[in-house]
C-alpha cells in the first residue's frame, strides 16, 4: 500500500502549474460551457456533392464552396479537395467576378502543388514566388487569402513561427468596414491564428482566441467545429501539463462525442484517462480508459489505451496483472520493429518498477522519461533558430535564381565573352553583398524587434508619468484655491468694508498677495498643459479694439503712478471681428505689458497693433509691439529669457519677483495662434517686443465689408449712414472712459518711443493692485479671477438684441439665492457677499440637498459648488434643467476651483449660465448674479429648451 501512496504522491506532486492565470482558466471554461450547452458541432459530410446550394445566390454559392475548400486545405474535414475544386471552378468560372476567379486560381494553384510536393523537403522557390505576389495585391481579399495560404504552406512544413506571423501579416490588410468578405476573412484569419496559438503551445492566445472565434462565429451565424476546438485546447493545455483544466475541456469534449460521431474513437477516452492518471487519481481514469479499449479501431490510439491501462493498474497496486499485460503488449509492438525505447513504454515500465518497490529501477526509468521528454522540447524550441536559418536558406535559393535569370539576360545582351565574364563578377559581388545583407536583416529584426518592445514601454512609463504629472498639478490647484476663496473673500470685504484706512490698506495687501499667489498656480498648471501638449484654443469672434481699451484702462493708472506715459495705437481694421481665442490673446497681450510696466521706471509704454490680411489664406495677421524705455537687457538674459522658470535676474538681491513662466506661456501660446513672439533689447536703453498670431475674419464682419461694398455704391446725397446708429456691432470702446479715450486717441507710432533704441519684458503677466483706491476690477487686474463663462464682449455678434437691462434686475434687495457649496467657511463667505445687497441666504451641502430645498421653497439664483459629494454640481444643474418642476429656468451659477475648460465645457452642457472660478471676489459675484437676472427678466432663459445659448461665450 505504501508503494501505491508512494506512486500516487509522485504523480500528483507534478500535476499542478501556474502556466494559466485565473482569467484564462474561466475563459476556457466558458469556451467549453457554451459549446456543449449551444451543441456547437459543425456538419458532417461525407462528399463534396453533399453540400447543399439550393435557393442561395451566386455569391453566396462562391463563399460557401470557398469555406469547403479551406476546410479541405487545412484538413480541418475529409472532403475530396479534388471534388470540391472541381464545383468550384464551375460556379466560380462562369458567373464569377475577376476577385473570385483570382481566389479560386490560388486555392487551385496551392493544391494541385502540394498534391504532388513532399512539403517537408519543401516546394518549389517558383510556387512560393507567386504566392509572395499575390500578397501584395491591391485587392486586400486576394492579399488576405494569399497570407493565409502562404502560412498554413510554412505550418504544414513545421516552420510554426513564420506560418504566426504570417498570419498576423493576413490580419494587417483586413480594412475596417462592414461587409461579408470582410467577415469570412476575419473569421478565417482568426481560426487559423487560434490553431498555430496552439501548434506553438501558447495557451493564454489560444484561449483568448478561441473565445473570439466563437463569438465571432456565432455572429455571423456560421458553423463552429467545437470538438475540434476542444480537443486543440487539450492538446496545448496537457502538454503544459495543466491537468485539472484540460480533464474538465476532455469531459465535455466526451459528452459531446456522445450525441455526435467522434471524429477517432477512442482518442477523448484515452486523453482523459491519461490526464487522471498523470494527477494520480487511477481509479477514477479506469473505467474511462477500459471504455476506450471496448471500442477503439486505430492502432495508434489502441497502444496508447493499452499503456494507459497499465499504468493505471500499477497504480492501483495490481502489479502481476500490470506486468503480464504489458509484457504482452511489448511483445506485440515490438514484433512490428518498434522502439523498445519508446517513451510511452518506458513511462510504463517505470509505473510498474515504482509499483514493485524497485526505486533504483524506477528512478532510472523515470530519468529515462525526463530526458526523452526535455530532449523533444528542446528540439521543438529550437526551431526558432532552425526556422530563421531555413528562412536565410530560402532567400539564397531564390536569389541563385535571380542571378542565374540575370546571367541568361546578361549572356543575351553580351556579344563578347570578356564582357559576359565582368558581369558574371559583378553578379557574384552582389550576391555575397545580399547574402551578407540578409544576414544583418534578420540579426536587425531581432535586435529591431527588442528595442522597439523597450522603447513601446518607455513611451508608456514617460505618457503615465506626464499624466501624473498633469494629474496632481490639477488636484493641487484645486486644493489651493479653496482655501484661497476664503482668503481672497474676506480680504475682499475688509478692503471696502473695513471700519479704518489702516484695515483696509492690509486687507488689500492680503489681496493683492493671493492672486499673486493664485496666478503663479494658474500659470504652472497652464506650462504644464503646454508640455503636455493638453492645451487647447477656444476661437471666437475677437474685437482687438475692444480688448486693447480694456487692458489700457486697467494698466493706465498703475503705470501713470510711477510717472511713466502710457500710450497705445490700434490700427482702424482691426475694428472688425477676427476669429482667435480672445482670453489667450488678452492674457498674451496682459503678460507683455505687465513686463514692460514693471521694468519701467521713467519715459513711456507704448503698445501698437496693426494688421495685415493674407487674401489667398483668408487670414488676417495681427502685430502688437509693445515697447518701453526700461532697463533693457544684456545678450546674456536675452538667450534665456523665453526658458520656463529662469529669472533674467535670479540673485538674491534682485529687484523684481515672478514665476518666470510669463514669456514662455505668452510665446508658446502665440505659436498655437499661429504666430510667435521676438524682442530686441539694448541694455539701459529699452526693450521692444513683438508678438503675431492669425485668425480669419468672422461671419458677421465679412458681412460688414459686403454691406459696405454696397454703400459706396450708393451717392452720399441719397442716405446717411451713421455707424452709431446702424452699425452691425457696438463699438466698445463707448463704456471705457474717458481717459483710455483720449489716450488711445493718440495716432502715436511705436517708432516714436524707441528714437534711442528699442525698450523690455518680465516674465510675469499679473498686474498691481491699487491698494488705496480699489478702483480696478479684481477680474481684469488678474486674470485668474476672470469670470470663465461672463466674457460678453459689447462688439460680438449676437443672435438676438442686446436686453434692456431694466433698474428692478440690479436692485437685489430681497432676492433669494440658493448657496450649494460643502465647505462651510465658502458658504459663510458668500453670505457676507450677499448680506450688503439685501439678499437672503438659503444653504445647501451637495446637489441633493439643493434639490430638496427646489422641491419646498421658490429661489431666485442657485449658486453651484461643481465638487461636493454625494451629488455633484454637475449632476445636480442637470437634474435641475431636466426636471418639469417651476425651479427648472432658475439662473445657475457655477463655481468652481477646478480651471480645467474641460469643467467649463461640463458646466456648460449641463444647462449652468456663468462659470465663475474661485477664489471669487464679491463684486464679480454681485455683477454676475445682476448678468443673469437681466437675462432672465428679458425672457432669454427660454431658449435653454432650444438649445441656444442665452448666455455668454465660454473661455
Amino acid at each position: 500500500m505504501g508503494i501505491i501512496v508512494s506512486l500516487v504522491l509522485a504523480t500528483s506532486a507534478t500535476s499542478q502549474s501556474a502556466v494559466l492565470s485565473e482569467d484564462a482558466k474561466v475563459k476556457a471554461r466558458w469556451v467549453s460551457q457554451t459549446i456543449i450547452s449551444e451543441n456547437l458541432v459543425s456538419e458532417s459530410l461525407s462528399s463534396a456533392s453533399e453540400i447543399n446550394f439550393t435557393g442561395l445566390p451566386t455569391s453566396e454559392k462562391i463563399r460557401k464552396i470557398l469555406q469547403y475548400t479551406h476546410g479541405a486545405v487545412t484538413l480541418s474535414n475529409s472532403l475530396n479537395s479534388d471534388e470540391l475544386i472541381e464545383i468550384y471552378s464551375g460556379i466560380v468560372l462562369e458567373k464569377g467576378n475577376q476577385r473570385e476567379k483570382t481566389i479560386y486560381q490560388l486555392y487551385h494553384d496551392y493544391l494541385t502543388t502540394i498534391n504532388t510536393n513532399d512539403l517537408q523537403q519543401g516546394i518549389t522557390p517558383t510556387f512560393i514566388v507567386n504566392f509572395e505576389k499575390a500578397t501584395q495585391n491591391q485587392d486586400w481579399f486576394v492579399a488576405n487569402r494569399a497570407w493565409i495560404l502562404l502560412s498554413n504552406i510554412s505550418s504544414r512544413a513545421g516552420n510554426n513561427n513564420l506560418a504566426l506571423e504570417q498570419a498576423q501579416n493576413a490580419f494587417k490588410v483586413i480594412p475596417n468596414e462592414i461587409s461579408p468578405y470582410v467577415t469570412d476573412a476575419r473569421i478565417l484569419t482568426l481560426d487559423h491564428t487560434t490553431y498555430l496559438h496552439n501548434l506553438l503551445l501558447n495557451p493564454e492566445m489560444a484561449i483568448e482566441t478561441t473565445v473570439e472565434l466563437i463569438k465571432q462565429k456565432q455572429k455571423a451565424n456560421q458553423s463552429i467545429d467545437g470538438l475540434s476546438l476542444l480537443n486543440n485546447l487539450i492538446f496545448s493545455l496537457s502538454t503544459w501539463r495543466e491537468y485539472e483544466i484540460s480533464t474538465h475541456l476532455a469531459r465535455d469534449a466526451l459528452e459531446l462525442e456522445k450525441k455526435f460521431d467522434a471524429n477517432l474513437p477512442g482518442l477523448t477516452e484515452f486523453r482523459i484517462g491519461r490526464l487522471l492518471n498523470n494527477q494520480g487519481k487511477f481509479l477514477e481514469a479506469l473505467p474511462f480508459i477500459e471504455s476506450g479499449l471496448s471500442f477503439a479501431e486505430n492502432p495508434v490510439v489502441r497502444k496508447n489505451l493499452s499503456i494507459a491501462h497499465v499504468i493505471t493498474l500499477a497504480g492501483l497496486g495490481e502489479t502481476e496483472l500490470a506486468q503480464a499485460e504489458f509484457t504482452a503488449l511489448e511483445r506485440a509492438f515490438l514484433s512490428t520493429n518498434g522502439n523498445k525505447n519508446d517513451i510511452n513504454f518506458n513511462s510504463a515500465r517505470a509505473a510498474i518498477a515504482i509499483s514493485k518497490g524497485d526505486r533504483d529501477e524506477a528512478l532510472r526509468l523515470t530519468a529515462s522519461v525526463n530526458d526523452a521528454t526535455v530532449q523533444k522540447l528542446l528540439t521543438k524550441y529550437n526551431s526558432n533558430t532552425s526556422d530563421l536559418l531555413a528562412n536565410l536558406e530560402n532567400a539564397k535559393d531564390r536569389q541563385a535564381e535571380r542571378e542565374a535569370a540575370l546571367e541568361r539576360e546578361a549572356s543575351l545582351q553580351k556579344s563578347r565573352a570578356e564582357q559576359k565574364a565582368r558581369t558574371n563578377q559583378l553578379l557574384l559581388i552582389l550576391s555575397g553583398f545580399l547574402a551578407l545583407s540578409a544576414l544583418l536583416a534578420v540579426i536587425f529584426a531581432r535586435y529591431r524587434d527588442k528595442i522597439s518592445k523597450e522603447l513601446a514601454i518607455k513611451t508608456l512609463e514617460a505618457e503615465d508619468a506626464d499624466r501624473m504629472k498633469s494629474e496632481f498639478l490639477g488636484m493641487i490647484s484645486h486644493e489651493l484655491r479653496t482655501p484661497l476663496n476664503g482668503i481672497v473673500g474676506i480680504a475682499d470685504l475688509l478692503a471696502m468694508q473695513a471700519p479704518s484706512p489702516d484695515l483696509r490698506h492690509k486687507a488689500g495687501i492680503i489681496l493683492d498677495s493671493s492672486n499673486k499667489l493664485t496666478h503663479v498656480i494658474e500659470s504652472i498648471v497652464d506650462m504644464s498643459r503646454i508640455d503636455g501638449e493638453k492645451m487647447e484654443l477656444y476661437p471666437e469672434p475677437t474685437n482687438i479694439h475692444a480688448i486693447v481699451s480694456e487692458l489700457e484702462q486697467l494698466w493706465r493708472p498703475a503705470i501713470e503712478d510711477k510717472g511713466v506715459t502710457f500710450t497705445s495705437f490700434v490700427e482702424d481694421s482691426l475694428s472688425e471681428d477676427i476669429i482667435i481665442d480672445k482670453q489667450r490673446l488678452r492674457q498674451c497681450l496682459n503678460s507683455l505689458i505687465s513686463n514692460a510696466a514693471k521694468f519701467t521706471d521713467s519715459g513711456r509704454v507704448h503698445l501698437h497693433v496693426t494688421a495685415k490680411l493674407f487674401e489667398a489664406k483668408g487670414e488676417t495677421e495681427v502685430t502688437a509691439i509693445i515697447a518701453d524705455t526700461g532697463q533693457g537687457m544684456s545678450q546674456t538674459v536675452q538667450e534665456k529669457l523665453f526658458t520656463p522658470f529662469l529669472q533674467a535676474d535670479s540673485t538674491m538681491t534682485r529687484k523684481h519677483g515672478g514665476s518666470g513662466l510669463g514669456l514662455a506661456i505668452t510665446q508658446s501660446l502665440a505659436r498655437m495662434m499661429g504666430g510667435d513672439v521676438t524682442m530686441v533689447s539694448n541694455q539701459g536703453r529699452g526693450s521692444e517686443f513683438t508678438m503675431t498670431v492669425r485668425g480669419e475674419k468672422s461671419d458677421a464682419a465679412i458681412r460688414m465689408d459686403e454691406v459696405e461694398d454696397l454703400l459706396s455704391e450708393v451717392p452720399l446725397a441719397e442716405i446717411e449712414f451713421e455707424k452709431s446708429q446702424d452699425s452691425l456691432r457696438v463699438n466698445a470702446q463707448a463704456d471705457l472712459g474717458a481717459s483710455s479715450q483720449n489716450a488711445s486717441s493718440q495716432d502715436v507710432s511705436h517708432q516714436d518711443i524707441t528714437q534711442d533704441g528699442p525698450l523690455i519684458l518680465d516674465k510675469t503677466d499679473y498686474a498691481p493692485i491699487d491698494l488705496a483706491s480699489h478702483d480696478l476690477e479684481p477680474d481684469a487686474a488678474t486674470p485668474i479671477n476672470t469670470v470663465k463663462t461672463m466674457d460678453i464682449e459689447i462688439n460680438a455678434p449676437i443672435k438676438r438684441a442686446q436686453p434692456t437691462i431694466r433698474r428692478d434686475t440690479d436692485n437685489l434687495r430681497g432676492l433669494k439665492v440658493l448657496i450649494v457649496e460643502d465647505i462651510a467657511a465658502n458658504q459663510d463667505i458668500i453670505k457676507l457677499f450677499l448680506g450688503p445687497e439685501g439678499c437672503e441666504s438659503l444653504c445647501a451641502s451637495d446637489g441633493q440637498e439643493a434639490l430638496d430645498v427646489l422641491n419646498t421653497q421658490v429661489v431666485d439664483v442657485i449658486l453651484m459648488d461643481i465638487r461636493m459629494p454625494t451629488m455633484d454640481g454637475i449632476e445636480a444643474t442637470r437634474a435641475i434643467r431636466g426636471s418639469n418642476r417651476e425651479y427648472k429656468n432658475t439662473p445657475i451659477i457655477a463655481l468652481t476651483a477646478d480651471v480645467s475648460a474641460e469643467t467649463n465645457a461640463a458646466c456648460m452642457a449641463a444647462g449652468a449660465d456663468i462659470f465663475l472660478t474661485k477664489p471669487i471676489m464679491a463684486r464679480q459675484l454681485i455683477e454676475s448674479i445682476r448678468f443673469v437676472r437681466r437675462f432672465q427678466d428679458t425672457g432669454e432663459d427660454t431658449d435653454k429648451d432650444t438649445g441656444e445659448d442665452a448666455t455668454v461665450n465660454a473661455a
